[in-house]
């Protein structure tokens, strides 16, 4: 497995742009998310991606199915690096729910607006900013 960093440009220095914005803005909100549990979910989330194979990852056309369930299985195989660090569990729990949607469109629970933790609602606008 090569780290998900030196598999393309994309994700290079992403988790130190997405871990400063999130810890920022944080910040400015009064710290209502813990500043290392957040920090460890910034650099955490997106594990996952190092699992994917490089055709998906760089496909330009709309993904089938089973290439847009692969993707989202991303957000479990992230969250189990933490799964036995019981001093992590809010890190994991944003990380679980970073793809989480507040109108329930989201993966991979469906939660709506007040089911998702404040952590997951910061890294998923940071996450979403950072991919534009």
């Amino acid at each position: 497995m090569e780290p998900v960093e030196r598999r393309s440009k994309y994700w290079q220095g992403r988790g130190d742009r997405i871990a400063r914005l999130a810890l920022y803005l944080n910040k400015l909100k009064g710290n209502p998310v813990e500043p290392n549990q957040l920090a460890v979910a910034c650099y955490v989330h997106d594990f996952g991606m190092a699992f994917m194979p490089l055709k998906v990852l760089h496909k330009t056309t709309p993904l089938e199915q089973t290439e847009f369930n692969l993707m989202r299985s991303h957000v479990y195989k992230s969250a189990r690096l933490l799964e036995h660090l019981d001093q992590w569990n809010e890190a994991r729990k944003i990380v679980i729910q970073h793809h989480e949607r507040l109108d329930g469109s989201g993966y991979p629970l469906g939660l709506k607006d007040a089911d998702i933790c404040e952590g997951a609602k910061l890294l998923a606008i940071i996450d979403t900013f950072d991919a534009l």
